[in-house]
């Protein structure tokens, strides 16, 4: 249990959790691969996903993440997951955290109305964006100008300001 929540935890590499509804539980992945974690409702949770401890080459796509302390969580050296066309609102922390996580792919997300919408902590270079002309993500507090035809096209470099959002800059 995890602050009196319980946890669900997936224990073998290359399962599929799809077409769930999980509150007031933790869908935790600690050092497993080629999991899927797709088409689930996760309201109301310290950790909406969270995958962690050499987690590597998961898939989490299709997820609607609402009102938990963190949206999605990627710590402790988990590399070459695919973030894909989830929606992630109302984190009371932050929609997405990176903590030592490092090539991993978050694209085509929703992260809207977050307290935060992301922080990066420790070493790690993920890429944020399927290439021009596919696109990155939405973020409902960006406030840039757009040059090609989605919000923030252009690889931005994450400056970790602590307790504070994120600010996206552009190269």
């Amino acid at each position: 249990m995890v602050s009196g929540f319980p946890i669900l935890i997936i224990t073998f590499s290359s399962t599929t959790k799809s077409s769930t509804t999980l509150e007031h539980t933790v869908l935790g992945c600690p050092s497993q691969k080629n999991n899927t974690i797709s088409n689930n409702f996760i309201a109301n949770n310290s950790y909406g996903i969270y995958i962690y401890g050499y987690s590597d080459a998961n898939i989490i796509k299709n997820n609607n993440l609402t009102n938990n302390s963190y949206g999605l969580y990627i710590a402790y050296y988990s590399k070459l997951n695919q973030v894909e066309a989830n929606n992630v609102y109302d984190s009371k922390s932050y929609g997405i955290t990176l903590r030592n996580a490092t090539n991993n792919f978050i694209f085509h997300n929703n992260f809207v109305n977050n307290h935060h919408q992301i922080d990066v902590i420790g070493i790690g270079t993920n890429t944020w964006h399927d290439g021009y002309p596919s696109g990155g993500n939405y973020w409902s507090d960006y406030k840039g100008k757009d040059q090609n035809s989605g919000v923030g096209q252009k690889h931005f470099w994450l400056r970790r300001i602590r307790r504070r959002s994120i600010r996206l800059r552009y190269k």
